[in-house]
């Protein structure tokens, strides 16, 4: 048990660089998805509802659709400055990586 629990968590401690190393790199992009699929689930969410038959269901999913893409487009001039945040979090997260076995210990 206490090996899986080791290799558990150094695979997790690799996957967990990595993300961060992919954030960082991407956080634009990732403002952006993060984004689109908000909507995009929205309005498969209502598309599901209409089709079977659950018309409250189907017509809440498009109207957050219809509000999701209100946001996106008075919000997508901020995604510079958005992707900025991140990347400043992601840094301090990056720089004091060592507080995390501090926390555990």
């Amino acid at each position: 048990v206490a090996f899986a629990v080791c290799v558990c968590g150094v695979f997790a401690l690799g996957m967990s660089t990595l993300a961060l190393g992919f954030m960082m790199k991407f956080s634009h992009q990732l403002v952006k998805a993060a984004l689109f699929f908000s909507i995009g689930l929205s309005l498969a969410v209502g598309i599901m509802g209409l089709l079977s038959g659950q018309v409250l269901m189907g017509v809440m999913g498009l109207v957050s659709f219809a509000l999701g893409c209100c946001y996106a487009y008075f919000v997508w001039g901020r995604i510079p400055f958005a992707a900025a945040n991140l990347n400043t979090a992601l840094s301090a997260v990056k720089a004091n990586m060592g507080l995390a076995g501090v926390a555990y210990f």
